[in-house]
């Protein structure tokens, strides 16, 4: 049907503001403080660190991620990197869970590890005076993580809940057949969180020995920006990870 006068009126109004607008901001100078510079280095030849220098940024964010999430998932693991992506930051086998997790807290920071469709890794920000402790605090969890029970069992009766509540959902149901239906056999079509058969054979222990194979089986990239020196990134990150050689090898996933 046709739109009612005064909205194709208004619409044209503000596309040719929006116009003017835009070819107004083409001319505008960058000021100096917001310059920025990108910078890339290698810590060896399966790290890859980008890092956009940001002088003017109070602020440090850096995501490390390697390939994963669902698309490393078979019928049997379904559900593994997401649970993973729960219990990574927060602990490590030098700080249990309240000293670690309570340390980001009263920094104010943020350490956590996130799972998707094809990547897995971790995410991290804080202001630009907490940028080596918490990048050694990253390294800490990365290399010498620890899945703590208790909130294993957190999780897990959480997700056996959520899981029950789904299976309620019409939603949820019409999108789970839809995903079988376009994926098929594809691991995009599993759960995201897995199913309850999966999820109660998961144990703390195991997810852990599961991460840290998969962390040393291929590449990773860290991004990161912020106003922090490049030559404090580069020489913190180098010293940390000087010792980290995931296996060179590109990743194999199981079959579409």
């Amino acid at each position: 049907c046709a739109l009612p006068i005064y909205l194709t009126a208004a619409f044209s109004s503000g596309l040719k503001l929006a116009k003017e607008r835009g070819s107004k901001s083409k001319n505008l100078k960058r000021p100096e403080n917001l310059s920025t510079r990108v910078h890339q280095f290698k810590i060896n030849d399966t790290v890859l660190v980008i890092y956009r220098e940001i002088p003017s940024s109070k602020m440090f964010s850096l995501t490390a991620a390697t390939e994963g999430g669902q698309r490393g998932e078979t019928l049997e693991t379904a559900g593994t990197f997401h649970a993973m992506a729960t219990l990574i930051g927060l602990a490590s086998k030098k700080r249990g869970y309240e000293e670690f997790a309570g340390r980001i807290e009263d920094l104010g920071s943020v350490l956590c590890g996130f799972s998707g469709k094809d990547s897995f890794g971790f995410e991290m920000s804080c202001t630009v005076d907490q940028t080596k402790e918490m990048l050694e605090l990253l390294a800490e969890n990365i290399l010498q993580p620890q899945f703590p029970d208790a909130q294993w069992n957190s999780y897990l009766r959480e997700t056996l809940e959520t899981l029950k509540v789904q299976q309620d959902s019409s939603s949820w149901v019409c999108m789970r057949r839809l995903n079988l239906e376009v994926y098929g056999s594809h691991p995009y079509a599993l759960p995201i969180i897995g199913d309850e058969r999966n999820v109660k054979n998961f144990k703390a222990d195991g997810l852990r020995e599961f991460y840290e194979k998969w962390r040393d089986g291929g590449r990773w990239v860290f991004g990161a920006c912020g106003g922090a020196p490049v030559s404090l990134v580069q020489d913190q990150l180098s010293a940390l990870f000087e010792k980290f050689k995931p296996d060179p090898q590109i990743r194999t996933f199981p079959k579409n």
